[in-house]
């Protein structure tokens, strides 16, 4: 589990004054397959191979740049500790084992990306009206991820996507004026949209929809809360305690919030224990 998103209150109420409160949380869950890359603590480097003139080289750096960041926020580590290298590709052929080799040893990584290839296609412009015009530009570039002591790509991915704008104004917009802004902004797009990349080598989340349950009692209250301030550790502690209830029903109730507290916590072993006491008391 990732984090809980939010929660929103669903008051079951019942005629019985002992029946519990059901509350729905949102949380995010990783998703698992077997083209996962477990990266753990290890050193990740990202070379970005850049080619043609100063506005394309730059255009690369930025996107690498962006992916870098964002790879660097989704595995929960510090800012810069993705370090970028730009090379120009001219200057050396990527492709090769030696070079990949000789890559990973200069930048220290156990993991390698490389960035090449980018190709930045023509501007088309199309009048919508006579106040607006769409502006759409294609793009590629290659990606390659590199496992520690491999010379073949884990993981190799063709970006290809269309940047798109809507240009407004009082009069008619000229074709060449159109592009001339948009180019003017190109390297502020490139710095965006790189991000959406990691999703290449990161796991996918999605968001599932969990209940907890609590009475009208100063415990189960402090223990919601704790949840809801995402901790969860201080919420299982109190729930230990009620879980201990002679009460049959509000055993189970606890149980229930300690299997999912294990679930979000990534003890699946444990949830699924907690999981079938809870039918047992709940019986």
């Amino acid at each position: 589990m990732k984090r809980m998103l939010f929660y929103s209150l669903i008051c079951l109420l019942s005629v019985a004054a002992c029946a519990p409160m059901s509350y729905t949380v949102e949380v995010e869950k990783r998703t698992t397959s077997a083209d996962d890359i477990e990266f753990g603590d290890r050193l990740i480097s990202m070379v970005a191979l850049t080619q043609g003139g100063e506005r394309d080289s730059l255009c690369m750096t930025l996107y690498a740049n962006s992916l870098a960041m964002a790879m660097e926020s989704e595995l929960g580590r510090e800012e810069g500790t993705i370090p970028l290298y730009p090379v120009r590709s001219e200057d050396i052929d990527a492709k090769t084992p030696e070079t990949v080799s000789f890559l990973r040893d200069f930048t220290g990584g156990d993991f390698l990306i490389i960035l090449d290839s980018l190709s930045i296609g023509d501007y088309s412009v199309v009048s919508r009206n006579s106040y607006s015009v769409e502006v759409s530009l294609p793009i590629s570039l290659s990606l390659a991820l590199y496992a520690p002591n491999s010379e073949l790509p884990v993981k190799k991915e063709l970006y290809r996507d269309t940047c798109l704008w809507t240009l407004v104004a009082q009069g008619n917009i000229s074709e060449k004026k159109a592009i001339s802004k948009i180019d003017a902004q190109l390297q502020e797009t490139f710095a965006g949209i790189g991000s959406e990349a990691a999703s290449l080598f990161l796991p996918e989340w999605k968001v599932l929809q969990k209940r907890l349950f609590l009475y009208n009692d100063s415990r189960w209250i402090e223990a919601f809360e704790c949840a809801s301030r995402f901790e969860w550790k201080n919420a299982m502690d109190i729930w230990l305690k009620l879980v201990k209830s002679p009460d049959k029903q509000k055993a189970g109730y606890a149980a229930h919030n300690l299997s999912i507290a294990c679930e979000i916590l990534e003890m699946p072993d444990l949830s699924l224990q907690w999981k079938e006491y809870s039918k047992q008391m709940l019986k």
